[in-house]
């Protein structure tokens, strides 16, 4: 949940020296702890800690702050634009009639899910994890393999992708002004590293929350019982409580020759939250965010949170302000932290501590690699920070370079204004390399929420305070279940001059693909495969399991939503980027792309400036 909550409550804290007597101590006890550690738990006492659901005769404080924030958005606007009915009636039917919904519909689910508790519905849904999903949460029921040894090949090629250095840019005398007007960029789309990076989106969501909550009380109580007088077990009870809730995602980890770290709670207690994956061998870190838990109310609030809010303070335009105040600090709220950095700040802090750790124990003086990933609302709130990431690379300080952003099922974040600005930082400088893929499976409904309008034409004439005025940001690349070839949904924003590069894993050759509004042609058959991976088959469930019967009543359009889902169709498309030919999608115009006075067709181009 976004800051808007004191975090000592009168009845605990009466007085405000008791107040700053509190964050004293805090602070000393989080001097003492291992220096990995300092970070995240001075962020964890940061948060306001927002109890479950335990909903009787009223609602929560959680649903009563959301419902005050749409309350203020719908009478500020109608105040400001009483001439909405008149000139904008279809915004004032949305406006009075969407935000509305949400507030009836987000208390039903609250009732919904404090009801469900109350009978044991979080019991019933472990022991079904324990019988038929291998001990996983929800999301990871659908196919357990992506944490198993079958997957390691892609594991080790990801990892080797993820260690490697910038491709060197195109020399000067090979650029093609006639063809692409000086704007040709690297932007590699790589499979290996979008697999592995949507298996630690999975497995961040292994975190178990309740023993969080139970390590923040615990660390509240040592710093005010104790004070100054914190000892050595006191230290070791907490950082073992915060270890035990991260044992599956360390586990893990390990097996894949990796470290892990939570980063910050990005103010909701039990909610979404963000950790940093690296390697002590390897030369880069990999920034990941936890997505929606069916169960979870903080992160359905923060999803449905979606009037926006003036970001231009750290990014660009309006964002969805659930998003925003996860990240950011907001103005109406900035007491709430008044002593404490935003979980941005906390995020940088311990991404720029672990470069400079990584980098001195190298001896070379290589920059490390930043990644970033999420899926779902995950992949929402590392869009925001990739953004101001675009925005100011210098953020990750002097060891760290930004490399690519895997987003797996995101939703719009920001207005057309958003989007623009993104697009305009994205091809600043000319020769940027870094780049935002937004991964999209097939008819994945959460990719096309909350409703905006995909033509600029439609959006130029929108109207600012529109409720549709939302926009995606980044390289779209929408993969089908059928096995079609992949195509790119370009941000029409952007100069479209530039190609994009999918890249071989173990191969030095590229593939071109994905122009503006561009289809593929019949000729996916004769694209043969050369992967020495094995293309997973569709996962079938234990025998007699329930999950095979609800998996089945899931519609597609929700069911291709699921992490799993998303593995499966990344690897129906392996035969397009693993074969040795060169792939190509043509123009929807001509076989031939034309740019101002020359004509070349992609196989020309190919051939000059793609090794093979």
């Amino acid at each position: 949940m976004p800051p808007s909550i004191k975090q000592y409550d009168e009845e605990s804290y009466p007085g405000k020296t008791r107040v700053k007597n509190d964050l004293e101590h805090i602070h000393d006890l989080v001097t003492k702890l291992p220096k990995e550690n300092q970070h995240y738990v001075e962020d964890l006492n940061a948060t306001p800690n927002h109890k479950p659901q335990v909903l009787v005769v009223a609602p929560s404080l959680t649903y009563l702050v959301y419902m005050h924030r749409v309350l203020k958005n719908v009478i500020t606007t109608l105040l400001f634009e009483w001439s909405m009915p008149l000139f904008h009636p279809f915004n004032f039917f949305l406006l009075i009639t969407v935000f509305p919904t949400l507030i009836i519909g987000i208390i039903l689910l609250e009732i919904g899910l404090s009801i469900g508790l109350k009978i044991g519905l979080d019991g019933l849904i472990q022991r079904i994890s324990n019988k038929w999903g291998d001990g996983l949460s929800v999301v990871n029921w659908w196919d357990p393999r992506i944490f198993t040894s079958e997957v390691d090949d892609i594991v080790k090629d990801g990892i080797e992708a993820l260690d490697a250095p910038l491709p060197p840019p195109l020399p000067e005398v090979d650029l093609d002004d006639s063809m692409f007007g000086g704007t040709v960029q690297h932007r590699g789309f790589h499979l290996d590293i979008a697999e592995l990076l949507l298996f630690i989106s999975c497995i961040i969501y292994e975190r178990n929350d309740e023993i969080v909550r139970n390590a923040h009380k615990l660390t509240s109580t040592i710093a005010r019982e104790k004070g100054k007088s914190i000892t050595t077990e006191d230290i070791k009870s907490i950082t073992d409580k915060l270890r035990e809730s991260e044992s599956r995602i360390h586990e893990q980890a390990d097996k894949w020759g990796m470290k892990f770290i939570s980063l910050s709670e990005l103010n909701s207690l039990g909610g979404p939250f963000s950790g940093m994956f690296w390697s002590e061998k390897h030369n880069f870190i990999v920034v990941a965010f936890k997505g929606t838990t069916p169960l979870n109310f903080e992160d359905f609030v923060v999803d449905l949170m979606f009037q926006r809010v003036d970001a231009r303070s750290f990014v660009f335009g309006e964002v969805h302000e659930g998003f925003y105040t996860s990240l950011f600090p907001q103005n109406d709220y900035s007491t709430t932290r008044s002593s404490r950095s935003s979980p941005y700040i906390t995020i940088l802090r311990a991404i720029r501590a672990k470069a400079a750790e990584i980098q001195a124990s190298r001896s070379d003086n290589v920059k490390i690699n930043v990644w970033v990933t999420g899926h779902s609302l995950g992949a929402a709130l590392a869009s925001l920070f990739y953004t101001r990431l675009i925005k100011s690379p210098g953020d990750l300080g002097p060891n760290c370079i930004l490399r690519d952003g895997y987003m797996f099922g995101s939703p719009s974040v920001g207005d057309a204004d958003f989007a623009a600005e993104f697009a305009s930082y994205s091809n600043t400088p000319y020769d940027r390399q870094s780049t935002l893929w937004r991964i999209i499976d097939d008819t994945d409904i959460i990719t096309k929420l909350p409703p905006g309008w995909a033509d600029p034409s439609v959006r130029r004439v929108i109207d600012k305070n529109s409720v549709l005025n939302y926009a995606h940001v980044g390289e779209g690349i929408r993969f089908f279940q059928d096995g079609r070839r992949p195509i790119s949904t370009r941000n029409l924003f952007s100069s479209a001059k530039e190609p994009v590069i999918l890249e071989h894993s173990n191969n030095n050759s590229f593939n071109f693909f994905g122009w503006p509004r561009s289809h593929t042609h019949d000729d996916d058959d004769n694209t043969s495969s050369h992967s020495s991976k094995n293309v997973f088959q569709e996962y079938k469930h234990k025998e007699g399991s329930p999950l095979a019967i609800v998996e089945k009543l899931l519609p597609n359009f929700f069911k291709n939503h699921l992490p799993a889902r998303y593995f499966a169709v990344m690897q129906k498309s392996r035969k397009y980027f693993d074969g040795s030919n060169i792939a190509t999608v043509r123009d929807a115009v001509s076989d031939n792309f034309v740019s101002g006075s020359g004509n070349k067709s992609f196989q020309e181009f190919a051939e000059k400036h793609i090794e093979k």
